[in-house]
C-alpha cells in the first residue's frame, strides 16, 4: 500500500514531533482513515520529504513523530514558466493540476482580451487561494516535494516584460517543430484563452524572444495546449523519458 504523502506549511526536522494542520489532521483521520502507529511521509515544500507515524490522535487534533528525511528529488532540471491566460473554472483547474504533475516551475494566470473570465477583486483572492490548494494537493499527489510558484494574475504585457528568458506559443501557421529549436535549462511558455491571441497580443510575444511553434496539425484547446507543451518539454529536455 502507497504511503499517503501530506504538506505541512512548517519546519520539519528529523526526530521531532508536530501537530498537524486542521485541514491535515481532517484528511489523515477522517479521509483516509490513518490511525496511530500508521506511517505517512510529510513535505513543507522546500525540496524535502520526512517519513514519520502517527503518534497520537484525538477528535479535532492529532500529533506526528518524524524518524527520517528521505533521499527522493523529483524536481525538474527543466525551470518552466507557464503563462496561462484564464479560461473556464473547471478548464483552469484541470491545466493547472497536470501542468504541476508535470513538474512546472512556476504558473502565472493571464488576462487576455479574448479572456471569458473576468475576476473582481474579492473572487480574485478566493481564486488565488482554491488554485494554491490544487497545486498542493497536486504535489501531495505526484510525489513532488517543491510546490511550484503561483503568482497573481497580472496582464500578459506586463508577464513578457518580467524575464527575458526565451519562451514558446503554439500557433497555427508556424511551421517550426518544438525538437528545432535551442532549450537550455529555462523555458517560457505561454497559453492563450478558449478564443486565441488577438493579432496584436501575437505581435507583442514575439517581440519577447518567444518562437512560434507548430505542435501538429490539430487546434489544441487551452488545457490540452498546457500539458501537450510542458509533456513535449520535458521529454525533450526535463525528467521525462520513454526508456
Amino acid at each position: 500500500m502507497r504511503i499517503p504523502r501530506i504538506y505541512l506549511n512548517q519546519a520539519l526536522i528529523a526526530g521531532s514531533a508536530i501537530e498537524l494542520s486542521v485541514e491535515a489532521h481532517r484528511h489523515v483521520v477522517n479521509v483516509l482513515r490513518l490511525r496511530v502507529k500508521d506511517k505517512l511521509i510529510i513535505f513543507n515544500g522546500e525540496n524535502r520529504e520526512f517519513l514519520c507515524h502517527l503518534s497520537h490522535v484525538e477528535k479535532k487534533n492529532s500529533t506526528v513523530q518524524i524518524e527520517i528525511e528521505l533521499e527522493n528529488n523529483t524536481t525538474s532540471p527543466l525551470n518552466i514558466e507557464l503563462g496561462l491566460s484564464l479560461i473556464k473554472n473547471d478548464k483552469f483547474d484541470f491545466a493547472i493540476q497536470k501542468s504541476v504533475e508535470l513538474g512546472v516551475t512556476s504558473i502565472t494566470p493571464l488576462t487576455a482580451e479574448r479572456s471569458t473570465i473576468k475576476l473582481d477583486a474579492k473572487r480574485e483572492i478566493k481564486r488565488q487561494a482554491h488554485w494554491q490548494g490544487i497545486i498542493q494537493s497536486a504535489c501531495e499527489q505526484s510525489g513532488r516535494n517543491q510546490l511550484p510558484t503561483l503568482n497573481p494574475i497580472t496582464s500578459i504585457s506586463k508577464w513578457l516584460n518580467q524575464s527575458d528568458i526565451p519562451g514558446i506559443v503554439f500557433e497555427p501557421t508556424a511551421t517550426t517543430p518544438l525538437s528545432k529549436i535551442k532549450i537550455s535549462d529555462k523555458v517560457r511558455i505561454i497559453i492563450g484563452p478558449e478564443g486565441g491571441f488577438t493579432e496584436q497580443e501575437l505581435q507583442d510575444i514575439s517581440q519577447h524572444a518567444f518562437n512560434k511553434i507548430k505542435i501538429g496539425p490539430r487546434i489544441l484547446r487551452a488545457e490540452t495546449a498546457a500539458v501537450t507543451a510542458i509533456t513535449a518539454l520535458q521529454l525533450l529536455w526535463g525528467d521525462l523519458n520513454l526508456d
